[in-house]
């Protein structure tokens, strides 16, 4: 086997592992449902007490989640259902880190 072909195949790999492990992550999030009892209430403090039901650790920049009330959420979700309905209509958007830290991030963009 060539160099060349060797580097193909460790890319490719490489790329199968990180698609994989992403949809892992992913996955974690969705496999169990969860109940939430998030009150009505500023959305910083709505994220932690989402983090402490599902379990996992947010990671937010200083500034990113100074929004005025939100309208809670109560009920049995998968734990990033629950995040992406906390989320609507903030301008705010998540990422998964590992399956048990979750990035939030910026507005996003008009249009």
């Amino acid at each position: 086997m060539s160099l060349g072909s060797f580097m193909r195949r460790m890319v490719i790999a490489a790329g199968v592992l990180t698609a994989a492990t992403a949809f892992a992550q992913s996955s974690a999030l969705d496999a169990r449902e969860i109940v939430f009892d998030v009150p009505r209430q500023p959305l910083e403090t709505a994220l932690l007490v989402y983090a402490e039901q599902a379990q996992v650790q947010l990671v937010v920049a200083s500034g990113t989640v100074d929004r005025p009330q939100m309208a809670g959420l109560q009920g049995r979700y998968p734990a990033r259902r629950a995040l992406e309905l906390l989320l609507r209509d903030t301008g705010l958007m998540f990422e998964i880190a590992s399956p048990e830290t979750i990035v939030i991030y910026g507005l996003k963009p008009d249009g």
